[in-house]
């Protein structure tokens, strides 16, 4: 039985897609305390995206997108082929995050 290069050529592809969006979604942001503190804690999916969202290909228009659709908004990017729009987080957020991670893990 012959073997197929296309089937490993597609397979190949594939593994580099994924790879690529997965590590494109996977940046985190920080501005200066003193300014405003911005973590990607407040993600939703965006409302207006239309279409698979690939890291590094289209995360400017995912941005764009992100910013005309909310002024609550202050980024987008792709994330699982998907947009994700970013709200900062807020002062009560941050301090319930940092609760959490110091929070006894139970046994």
């Amino acid at each position: 039985m012959a073997h197929s290069g296309n089937k490993n050529l597609s397979a190949v592809l594939l593994f580099l897609l994924v790879a690529i969006d997965a590590a494109a979604g996977g940046r985190i942001h920080a501005e200066s305390a003193s300014v405003k503190v911005f973590f990607p804690c407040n993600g939703h999916l965006s409302g207006d995206y239309k279409g698979p969202c690939f890291g590094l290909i289209n995360d400017r228009g995912c941005n764009r997108t992100c910013l005309d659709e909310s002024t609550g908004n202050v980024s987008g990017e792709c994330n699982f082929f998907q947009c994700w729009c970013q709200t900062p987080c807020n002062s009560e957020t941050v301090a319930a995050a940092a609760a959490d991670a110091t929070a006894p893990i139970p046994a």
